[in-house]
């Protein structure tokens, strides 16, 4: 992953072919069979440290029936961190590529923070088998899936994208419009917030701390003064709908 940097990262998700499935992605619903073992019963009965310790994974959209792009978000429950990537579309393909762009960066210890994924029924995830293993056929996950209609089984994901919501608010933003450097600017804002529930401490400053050194460099991810924290759409000024 040398030549990758934080400029290339759209490109990598958008480039990187692996081999399709038969419906070229976009799946009406979980498969029944997807389901077994890793439906939310399953994920609650996993130690309560084990469940501290997951990542809740979703997509944040745009206009309806307009944007393309979306954005991949993964919030690690432990420090609070929410990662964001924009994605070329809404597809288990994307939602693919996506995740083995960021274990190649996160390297060999992906699996200590990323062994327990949560998200929701979304047809972006309904391939629980590519999605939990990797390119050489290794399970680096286990997936969860809520139960339909169940938002606030994973929270404190929820919460974060209000405060994402605060820059891209809803049919005011062309995700279309959107960059890699828009997706730095808002992970780097947004975890720079100071957080109450965390003794107002920041996510930035403990993800410092938890992920390998490159990772953050390469999503181009950086320590906002907490007196300068912009959560308005002025952080992204071109992808500004037009009124």
């Amino acid at each position: 992953m040398g030549t990758l940097t934080k400029l290339d990262l759209p490109k990598a998700v958008r480039y990187r072919p692996r081999s399709k499935s038969s419906d070229g992605g976009r799946s009406p619903q979980i498969p029944r069979a997807a389901l077994e073992g890793r439906r939310w019963s399953d994920f609650q009965a996993l130690d309560a440290a084990d469940r501290e310790n997951a990542v809740e994974m979703d997509t944040v959209v745009g206009r309806q029936g307009k944007d393309e792009q979306c954005v991949l978000t993964m919030f690690v429950r432990r420090i609070g961190f929410q990662f964001y990537i924009l994605l070329p579309d809404k597809t288990t393909e994307s939602v693919i590529h996506a995740i083995d762009t960021f274990q190649d960066i996160y390297g060999t210890r992906f699996g200590k923070v990323f062994s327990l994924v949560v998200c929701d029924r979304g047809s972006e995830f309904a391939d629980a088998e590519r999605i939990e293993h990797g390119k050489n056929g290794k399970r680096r996950l286990r997936l969860y899936y809520t139960d339909p209609q169940r938002s606030q089984q994973k929270p404190r994901a929820e919460r974060r994208h209000a405060e994402l919501r605060r820059i891209l608010p809803k049919g005011k933003i062309d995700f279309d419009r959107l960059t890699g450097r828009d997706m730095a600017a808002c992970m780097s804002h947004v975890n720079s917030y100071m957080v109450g529930s965390m003794g107002w401490a920041s996510p930035m400053n403990l993800a410092m701390a938890l992920f390998p050194k490159g990772l953050l460099c390469a999503y181009g991810v950086e320590r906002i003064d907490p007196k300068e924290v912009d959560l308005t759409p002025s952080l992204v000024p071109h992808a500004i709908v037009k009124m």
